[in-house]
């Protein structure tokens, strides 16, 4: 029995949600991020929706799938990703058909990771296995990814109209620029920046409710079923009970 489940250190960047720690047994659920789960530990052990249970030490976990963790373990990376990026899609490549065995066998390549490297280093090297290559971007993309963090508050400011006239390009033309030097549509990486902020919010001593609005999200519970459906976790269950990694 894990004394303290969901209690370790967390890292919220514009790309990845990763959490690091004690895992919790899981009823089956999906969620929209593809998920890299890999063992610090003991094994992780994972059941499909057909009963099917697995136990290795990596897996990647397609997007929109039920899964469920069947045993807490001591130690976990969990890394998620949205699956419109280009980290997710590289990740979703590796998953060549549907159940456990198929997720063990695409995190095979994540499973030699050495164990005692800090968070940050550990997701970079999830990232580097992935095959994303880093791309030189546009004046204006980087103009567009400085804005967004201070914007993702605004729900008028991040209009991909009001955008594209700061950042000088048309509306269109913002857009397929974002999703070619970035690796991720505009409108889920905007997504995923408001779940950030909240996060960030409630990690500092906001409510939900408070840390919704900043965020503009409609309410708390608004929040929290955006923060559900995309990373299977409630921001209870992560916020107030883990180290956030600057």
């Amino acid at each position: 029995m894990i004394a303290r489940p969901w209690h370790g250190a967390a890292w919220f960047s514009e790309r990845v949600f990763a959490y690091l720690g004690a895992i919790d047994a899981t009823d089956l659920h999906a969620h929209h991020a593809i998920q890299v789960a890999i063992a610090i530990a003991q094994p992780i052990e994972l059941r499909d929706e057909t009963a099917a249970v697995a136990t290795c030490d990596a897996f990647v976990i397609p997007a929109d799938t039920r899964h469920a963790i069947a045993r807490a373990s001591e130690r976990a990376l969990l890394v998620f990703v949205d699956p419109d990026d280009e980290i997710g899609a590289a990740l979703a490549s590796r998953v060549r058909a549907a159940g456990v065995a198929a997720w063990h066998d695409a995190g095979a390549a994540f499973a030699a990771l050495p164990r005692s490297l800090p968070l940050r280093e550990l997701v970079a090297r999830v990232v580097e296995i992935a095959g994303v290559v880093p791309r030189e971007l546009h004046p204006a993309i980087r103009e567009a990814l400085r804005l967004l963090p201070e914007l993702v508050g605004d729900e008028s400011a991040v209009r991909v109209a009001a955008l594209a006239k700061r950042v000088a390009l048309s509306e269109s033309r913002l857009m397929h620029l974002f999703r070619e030097q970035v690796g991720i549509p505009l409108r889920p990486y905007m997504r995923w920046l408001r779940l950030r902020r909240a996060a960030s919010l409630v990690r500092a001593g906001a409510t939900l409710t408070e840390a919704a609005h900043a965020a503009a999200f409609a309410d708390s519970a608004h929040l929290s079923s955006t923060f559900h459906r995309t990373f299977g976790l409630s921001p209870s269950d992560v916020m107030r009970n883990v180290e956030w990694i600057e």
